[in-house]
């Protein structure tokens, strides 16, 4: 028997969903009595946010009125987050043109904030913008769109590690992984996995450890290398535990559970049925029971959805028919609440399955009826298969062989158009690869040249530095050793002046004595002199003398 498999692979807004209807309750008695003003636009918000995983609906008819309000107020910041929520929204809904539609108005509001004078508004804005720009890549990303919602979580990754927001870097990491994982590029996907992971440990963001150890999971559970998915789930739910994140819990019980309930499958095409009944089956169903209680508690009607079919598809392989189509008709219940039409769609034909296995005809053409119409209407290809298929084993059990070889050849011709579609969307698939190898090879070899230019630019502006330097520093040298030579000058004349000046100082003294002593040598002449002249008698007395005797003498 087919089952639905719900595996959460990314969350990329993630919220709390502790005591919901409580937190309902009070956020409608804020909004009764709040005037209209950006409090009463916030409330509206919160309370729209609350309501996205019971009635999507709801929240889209607050957040209108959230958006009418702040519109009336002129609320830039305001109409940019209503706008990013009704595009959330929009997008759980299955609108993905709409959510688009939503995601770009915001950005446009969020740029208007972002050019605000005030650093605070400025920051918020550029902050809204790229969460705005990663939302769009996760529409992308559900569209199968990978090239261009890797495009949009680079252009988010750039702005956050402009603003330095580890959150949101680890957020943008994780969803590149994820879509790696989808293309089937495993080991990128884990290389980015892996490094979220680490930057969520080292900035201690719980939920996003959780998120990554989660996806990490799903990467090995595709692989079906399932002992490393349970690891790593395990460690996903203590995380989850850690945190008090009570929905990220819930969904990787339910990831537990679908590892056990392939390790089932898988046992009984190999001929082990008492592995799959006594074992595996068993685990599945304690997993899936538990992650439905903490569903109910939060009311997370994707968990419920998921794990009331999926405790179905188990105890239907088990031939307890009773059970399995209680819980298939409550799963029922909760997608008819989602308006998921394709899930609808499939657990309408797991019952009606259980009841061709039942002999109850009727009931199942009713129920098969509902279910191909659905698959018919969504244009799901392999639903419809499904379904044609189903509806071949119904009236071929109820022995009407008409209508189930008009259904098998139905069935016959979808598997014709599936195989024709699946070979263009490779044929595409393979033209993109293509396209995306040469324009990468191209931007290669463009940012090997930039980088080669940056080189020479560099080593050309380092060896003008260079050369400025050993300008500098010669041009130093010289005038260091002019100024040397100047100062040893200077000295040197000092020193001869004043050596000069002693000698002149000598030669003055030497002068002083010398005429002292010529002074006192005169003196004692001139004293004896006169000495001289007072004892000798004078030479004319003598010749005066003389000339008398001569005279004499003569006579």
């Amino acid at each position: 028997m087919k089952t639905i498999f719900f595996i959460i692979l990314f969350s990329y807004i993630s919220c709390n969903c502790f005591a919901q209807s409580k937190k309902i309750d009070s956020l409608r008695s804020v909004l009764k009595n709040t005037k209209q003003d950006t409090v009463q636009v916030k409330t509206m918000n919160a309370l729209a946010w609350e309501f996205k995983n019971i009635k999507p609906d709801t929240s889209i008819v607050i957040g209108n009125e959230a958006l009418k309000l702040s519109t009336k107020l002129l609320w830039t910041k305001g109409i940019a987050k209503t706008e990013q929520q009704l595009g959330w929204f929009t997008f759980l809904l299955g609108d993905y043109g709409g959510a688009i539609t939503h995601y770009e108005k915001s950005v446009m509001q969020w740029e208007k904030l972002s050019a605000s004078a005030d650093k605070s508004q400025s920051f918020a804005g550029k902050k809204g913008k790229a969460s705005t720009i990663g939302n769009i890549g996760v529409v992308y990303k559900n569209q199968g769109m990978h090239e261009k919602a890797l495009d949009s979580y680079f252009a988010t990754l750039k702005i956050a590690e402009e603003l330095g927001d580890k959150s949101l870097i680890a957020n943008c990491i994780t969803s590149i992984g994820v879509v790696y994982k989808e293309q089937g590029n495993y080991s990128k996907a884990l290389t980015f996995h892996f490094k979220a992971l680490q930057q969520a440990e080292s900035s201690n963001l719980l939920q996003i450890k959780a998120n990554n150890l989660c996806n990490i999971g799903n990467i090995y559970c595709d692989q079906a290398e399932f002992t490393k998915a349970l690891d790593y789930y395990t460690k996903a739910v203590k995380s989850g535990e850690e945190n008090g994140n009570k929905t990220g819990i819930a969904r990787n019980l339910s990831n537990m559970g679908n590892v056990s309930l392939l390790q089932g499958d898988s046992a009984l095409k190999m001929g082990n049925n008492n592995f799959a009944n006594e074992k595996k089956y068993p685990e599945a169903l304690n997993y899936f029971t538990k992650a439905l209680v903490i569903a109910d508690e939060l009311h997370d009607l994707q968990v419920q959805a998921g794990s009331l079919v999926n405790i179905g598809g188990i105890y239907g392989k088990q031939g307890n028919h009773s059970k399995a189509l209680e819980n298939f008709i409550k799963g029922l219940a909760v997608l008819r609440q989602m308006k998921n039409k394709s899930n609808i769609a499939s657990t309408l034909g797991n019952i009606a399955t259980l009841y061709t296995e039942t002999k109850k005809f009727a009931e199942a053409k009713k129920y098969l009826d509902e279910a191909l119409s659905l698959s018919t209407e969504s244009g799901t290809l392999n639903l419809m298969r499904e379904h044609e298929f189903a509806f071949t084993e119904l009236y071929t059990e109820w022995n009407k062989p008409g209508p189930a070889l008009e259904h098998y050849k139905k069935f016959i011709v979808l598997c014709d158009s599936i195989f024709s579609k699946e070979n263009k969307q490779q044929l595409i698939r393979s033209e993109m690869n293509y396209e995306y190898d040469k324009k990468k090879a191209v931007a290669d070899a463009e940012h090997k040249s930039e980088l080669i230019k940056q080189e020479a630019v560099a080593e050309e502006k380092s060896r003008k530095q260079n050369v400025i330097m050993l300008a500098v520093i010669s041009c130093l040298l010289l005038v260091s050793g002019f100024l040397v030579f100047v100062f040893r000058s200077l000295r040197i004349t000092r020193k001869q002046k004043l050596l000069i000046d002693i000698k002149n100082a000598e030669t003055e003294l030497q002068k002083h004595l010398i005429e002292e002593k010529q002074t006192e040598i005169l003196d004692s002449i001139r004293y004896a002199s006169r000495i001289q002249r007072a004892l000798i008698t004078s030479e004319k007395y003598i010749e005066r003398n003389l000339n008398k005797l001569n005279n004499k003498q003569k006579k």
